[in-house]
């Protein structure tokens, strides 16, 4: 898990668990890795779909 001031700590848990816990409207998961705050995108840009 890291922070915005560049921590990072070990969670022994799935992200399943970690986001059940978390704000909704604050944190999504953008893929199986990871788990983002709302609060700290600076943008989005759209992909084509394409990979």
């Amino acid at each position: 898990m890291y922070t915005n001031t560049s921590h990072s700590y070990l969670y022994n848990s799935n992200l399943k668990d970690l986001i059940s816990k978390l704000d909704p409207n604050l944190f999504f998961k953008v893929n199986r890795k990871y788990i983002i705050n709302r609060n700290h995108i600076k943008e989005i840009i759209k992909h084509n779909g394409k990979k």
